[in-house]
């Protein structure tokens, strides 16, 4: 599967949060891009067991989904009124 940063993004945006197995080579394209994220505050890491560590999404990286988002829907013709309302909301947050 090739990840991009939505979908990296939006696994680690839901309740179960992003799984990076424990053999995941630190050279693979997921691995990079979870510890870009990592290092730009879009990412936090929740949870570690044996198969792995667990991410979930910061504040900053909810807004960066949404943006993700909002730019696909814009681009393919899609309503983008509840994504852009919570995005107004987690600024104000911010």
């Amino acid at each position: 599967m090739r990840y991009t940063e939505e979908k990296v993004l939006y696994f680690a945006s839901r309740d179960e949060g992003l799984h990076v197995d424990i053999a995941e080579d630190a050279n693979t394209y997921l691995s990079r891009m979870v510890y870009r994220f990592k290092n730009e505050g879009l990412l936090e890491r929740v949870a570690e067991d044996d198969s792995g560590s667990y991410y979930t999404t910061t504040i900053k990286g909810e807004i960066k989904l949404l943006e993700l988002q909002i730019k696909w829907r814009k681009a393919n013709g899609k309503d983008t009124g509840s994504h852009e309302s919570r995005l107004k909301q987690l600024k104000v947050a911010a």
